[in-house]
């Protein structure tokens, strides 16, 4: 039971790309849950791991790598070093078939979850908690964590749910034939994971590099309670692939749900993104919309930007911060 409750979602975006999510859920001035979505570093900046030491994080609860592209998972054998044996560790379907095919950046943090899954491959207690998604996985059930007002005896579930809509693909394609042919291998969005995350009414949804060939089936698996969170508002969205039209069917795919409360986006610029006209799509359906960097690039003081939510699940607050690099579009 619990005086406060506060989530603390941070959104990083590094120049000129390069993306990390860290998210905690902190009880009466304690973290109770940490979690991890994707971990770039450059050779300048870490903020994912500066972040985890501001809050004293040792142990991180939650790691979940969208999919094996070096913008997103530079520097994950560092994350990996926060494993600790209650630790959820989420990749891709396929993921530890394809590791010659990653960039040199990705491919010790993808062979160090293989070597952890090997050296517990007779614990069951740690091998439940590495999970390669298909499809949809409810990570964390709703009802398997609660957290109570102490003042109003009022409780708030905690429940995690990845969806993998490259499940339908890979039953046509195999992962390993759709990685072969492609001109370049430093891409593997077909494999990329979206979270939705809830703490009571509090909702999240944090997209990797989706696409549209799969926002086009990844509905299909939906029970009623997603049904139940992809509706109304999603209070904090982070907007798929950089915000580009090979994932703008998110917008069409959730048509259930009335407002985004809170979107952020991050810039990928040998690509252009974010993509303007698909930025002002999010505009109407935000109340508040932010970028990590300037879309129009302009002199930059640091080599990232930092996008900071506070959430009081118990007032019903929402506090938002950003680094100076950080583009407010609404």
């Amino acid at each position: 039971m619990k005086e406060s409750l506060i989530v603390e979602i941070y959104t990083i975006g590094y120049e000129p790309m390069g993306e990390s999510i860290v998210f905690f859920i902190i009880g009466d001035g304690n973290v109770l849950f940490s979690g991890v979505i994707d971990c770039f570093e450059n050779k300048l900046t870490n903020k994912t791991l500066e972040i985890l030491k501001e809050k004293n994080i040792e142990i991180v609860d939650f790691i979940c790598l969208t999919h094996p592209d070096a913008d997103h998972c530079t520097g994950l054998e560092k994350i990996l070093e926060k494993v600790g044996p209650k630790t959820y560790i989420i990749y891709p379907h396929n993921l530890l078939q394809n590791t010659e095919d990653y960039d040199t950046a990705v491919k010790n943090g993808v062979k160090k979850i293989a070597e952890y899954l090997s050296m517990n491959k007779n614990n069951p207690q740690k091998t439940n908690r590495i999970i390669s998604c298909s499809g949809k996985i409810e990570i964390i059930p709703q009802k398997r964590i609660m957290y109570q007002n102490i003042q109003t005896g009022y409780k708030y579930p905690l429940a995690i749910s990845t969806y993998t809509p490259i499940t339908t693909v890979i039953e046509k394609y195999p992962a390993k034939r759709l990685l072969e042919k492609r001109a370049s291998l430093t891409t593997h969005n077909e494999l990329s994971i979206i979270t939705a995350i809830a703490i009571g009414d509090f909702k999240m949804l944090l997209c990797g590099d989706t696409e549209n060939e799969t926002l086009e089936s990844w509905k299909e698996g939906w029970n009623e309670n997603d049904k139940n969170f992809f509706k109304d508002t999603i209070d904090y969205l982070k907007i798929p692939h950089h915000t580009s039209n090979g994932s703008n069917l998110l917008l069409e795919s959730l048509n259930n749900v009335r407002i985004f409360a809170n979107s952020v986006t991050t810039v990928y610029r040998s690509s252009n993104l974010p993509n303007k006209e698909l930025i002002e799509k999010y505009k109407k359906r935000s109340n508040k919309l932010c970028c990590t960097g300037h879309i129009e690039k302009t002199a930059v003081t640091d080599n990232y930007g930092v996008i900071k939510l506070t959430v009081d699940i118990f007032e019903n607050t929402i506090k938002q911060e950003v680094t100076p690099n950080v583009e407010v579009l609404k």
